[in-house]
């Protein structure tokens, strides 16, 4: 075989193996991103939520029942 044709097929084998690998790698890439994303926005709700008082409501009354004395019944 001639030096240019054996170069010529080493050259598609490195592209086609490059897509597989960028292919793979893309994928990855966007699941990552995905993740990323998730991550972001479960962070900024949970400022939100400490920001505006996390599950008490500090605008309303406390509603529980006040403790009763009782007196000395000597």
């Amino acid at each position: 075989m001639d030096t240019p044709i054996i170069a010529l097929v080493v050259g598609v084998m490195a592209i086609a193996l490059l897509l597989i690998v960028l292919r793979r790698v893309m994928r990855l890439a966007i699941r990552l991103v995905l993740v990323g994303l998730i991550l972001l926005v479960l962070l900024v709700g949970g400022v939100v939520w400490w920001w505006h008082g996390g599950s008490g409501n500090s605008d309303r009354p406390d509603n529980r029942p006040g403790t009763t004395r009782r007196g000395n019944s000597r």
